[in-house]
């Protein structure tokens, strides 16, 4: 009957309506068949309301035409093309606008080689929100088998931040529970739409390698939490876009320092260790003739205001260097 098809319509989209609503972002560069995977994996999202931020980042390799083609007829997905490669930072803070002028309370970053599974999303909302942490990631594993990818970010005595148990089985004893840790990683990370409103976006000068972990650290020092929830789960294939990249090791050296030198205390910073990354760097720079744009860099380093003092700093430093992770205390009930 008429009647009762308009009713039972109803009836779902008051459902629909009363699930969280999660906007994701992933990044397309020069990988179409991953990122089309990715985006399929985000459809697929059980337990919220998903939409995706879809963003073509300079590829000029016809993947704006063969995405066009697979998602320009689903509403859910609003590709955006930008006409040069914005890196990382830059073409992630596109999606992540895009999400903000629309009110977005909760930001999924997705990577093009990252395929989440279906409660993901769910999962991740579900635990953040019963802790009200700023973010959240998933057990990320490698492509099957149980090898870990990452179980989120660890900071080091030399404050440099690594993935945690990267290349490992998966440890038995982490699951069954939820886990604060240091940071995210943002391959597939679930923020508050706030943090990007109040601690600003991704560092567009970092333009790839530890825009994540600088964020990491802003949310830290501004008083958020990183959590890592077990019962989420995404495969991770790791330098999709990345893997022949000529400049990879110039910004990976030039950013570790550049965050040393913007969230460390001066003795993380003063070492024999950073001086080490400071001449491969420079070595770097050399080769690729961008000289004066690392020394630029890391003098904006330098001068960047600081998300805390050094006092909060140190601080940091003391409850978190060399801890995997900590057990969350029993979630608040509603």
């Amino acid at each position: 009957m008429p009647g009762s098809r308009t009713f039972i319509g109803m009836r779902a989209c008051l459902r629909a309506m009363a699930l969280p609503r999660v906007g994701a972002v992933t990044l397309n560069y020069k990988t179409p068949d991953q990122t089309e995977a990715a985006v399929r994996s985000l459809l697929a999202s059980v337990g919220v309301t998903m939409s995706v931020v879809l963003v073509e980042n300079g590829s000029a390799d016809g993947s704006r035409e063969r995405l066009k083609a697979a998602f320009g007829h689903e509403p859910r997905v609003e590709l955006i093309a930008s006409e040069t490669n914005l890196g990382f930072a830059g073409g992630n803070n596109l999606g992540i606008r895009r999400l903000l002028d629309r009110g977005a309370e909760f930001v999924f970053l997705v990577s093009s080689d990252v395929v989440a599974e279906p409660d993901c999303a769910a999962r991740l909302v579900e635990v953040l929100e019963a802790h009200a942490a700023a973010s959240a990631q998933p057990v990320m594993l490698r492509p099957g088998g149980d090898l870990v990818d990452t179980l989120g970010h660890k900071l080091m005595p030399d404050s440099t931040v690594v993935d945690i148990s990267g290349g490992q089985p998966l440890p038995q004893e982490v699951l069954g529970k939820d886990w604060e840790i240091f940071g995210v990683c943002a391959g597939a990370a679930l923020y508050r739409g706030d943090i990007f409103r109040d601690i600003g976006m991704l560092a567009e000068d970092f333009f790839i390698y530890y825009e994540d972990v600088d964020l990491g650290f802003r949310i830290r020092l501004a008083g958020g939490k990183a959590l890592l929830v077990t019962s989420a789960r995404a495969r991770h294939t790791r330098h999709g876009s990345a893997g022949g990249f000529a400049l990879k090791h110039y910004y990976a050296e030039r950013n570790l320092v550049a965050v040393r030198i913007r969230h460390s205390t001066l003795r993380g910073v003063a070492t024999l260790d950073t001086l080490g990354h400071v001449a491969r760097g420079l070595f770097e720079a050399v080769r690729h003739r961008r000289k004066a744009e690392y020394v630029g860099h890391l003098l904006r380093a330098l001068v960047a205001p600081r998300t805390a003092g050094a006092r909060e700093r140190r601080a940091m430093a003391l409850a978190w260097t060399g801890v995997e992770r900590r057990p969350l205390p029993e979630a608040r009930r509603s």
